[in-house]
């Protein structure tokens, strides 16, 4: 009787640490919800979504994304600042299977820091020159040179660009 206790508890300790989270996987534009299908998650990764937020040219665009998320990103916010527009990046994480996150808001400009950042954007170039500087707001304290290469159906493509972050 011991020794069936003994494996009847071995057991049930062994299939609960290697029980796998079931996450929602969905994306939405201009929408805080979204619908997909259930996937299984990797060992490292949980349950989350990803609110994204740009503003070109005084266009608002959201994008609402629900998927397995490495549990290093869970948390990670940004903003971005250029001169042609804006972004925000908010990451949350729950472990629960098809748990959903909190609502989010996304934080609001700030006042100017002090801190001028030069600004630009270049397409096929691995690098720009910002003659133009903008005034970082709020937490954006640092300014940021990047380039990536973009992938997808249409040819490679390079985007470089100057400005402003704060993560």
């Amino acid at each position: 009787m011991k020794s069936l206790l003994g494996f009847v508890t071995l057991f049930s300790a062994l299939t609960a640490t290697s029980h796998a989270l079931t996450c929602t996987q969905c994306m939405a534009i201009n929408s805080a919800s979204c619908t997909g299908n259930n996937v299984t998650c990797t060992s490292g990764n949980t349950c989350g979504a990803i609110y994204a937020k740009t503003v070109i040219d005084n266009v608002v665009t959201q994008v609402f994304l629900r998927a397995c998320i490495s549990n290093v990103s869970c948390e990670a916010t940004g903003t971005m600042t250029t001169s042609q527009g804006q972004l925000w990046v908010l990451t949350k994480c729950c472990n629960t299977d098809n748990c959903t996150t909190a609502d989010v808001s996304f934080p609001a400009n700030g006042e100017a820091n002090g801190l001028l950042c030069p600004s630009c954007v270049a397409t096929d170039y691995s690098w720009c020159y910002g003659s133009r500087y903008i005034q970082c707001t709020g937490n954006e304290t640092k300014c940021l040179l990047a380039s990536m290469n973009l992938q997808g159906p249409a040819p490679q493509q390079v985007l470089s660009f100057r400005g402003e972050s704060y993560s």
